[in-house]
């Protein structure tokens, strides 16, 4: 296999061969999707930062402590907690939005510093 261009210009990659963005492997990065509409929340993580085991277990440690407070204070938790693929869906009052807002300001914190290895995206809609 060689490696080129397909015809709408997409790099191929032989197999084993990792996108890279800004010299960073892909795969060496957690993308993380938030999201809040009214007392609705949501957490979406794929992939890992492998290049930094601090990072990917600072990660690890902020989801597996919401989907926790989630789960032991009744939040009707929807939970996903694979290896590289987490998903936490779950509805609440003040305490969720303090658990959830403590969650996406610390990965924003840990994205700012260490961008090559977690990119976030927040939005937060309110329901009338």
């Amino acid at each position: 296999f060689r490696g080129g261009r397909t015809s709408n210009g997409m790099e191929r990659m032989p197999v084993g061969r990792r996108a890279e963005r800004n010299g960073v492997c892909e795969d060496d990065m957690t993308k993380v999707r938030a999201m809040r509409r009214g007392d609705h929340y949501a957490v979406h993580a794929r992939g890992h930062a492998t290049g930094s085991p601090q990072v990917c277990a600072a990660i690890s440690g902020l989801l597996y402590a919401l989907a926790g407070y989630a789960r032991n204070a009744g939040y009707g938790l929807r939970e996903r907690l694979d290896s590289g693929d987490v998903y936490l869906e779950f509805r609440g009052g003040a305490g969720m939005e303090a658990a959830y807002d403590m969650a996406v300001i610390g990965l924003m914190q840990i994205a700012a510093r260490y961008p090559e290895y977690l990119e976030i995206e927040a939005e937060r809609k309110e329901t009338q």
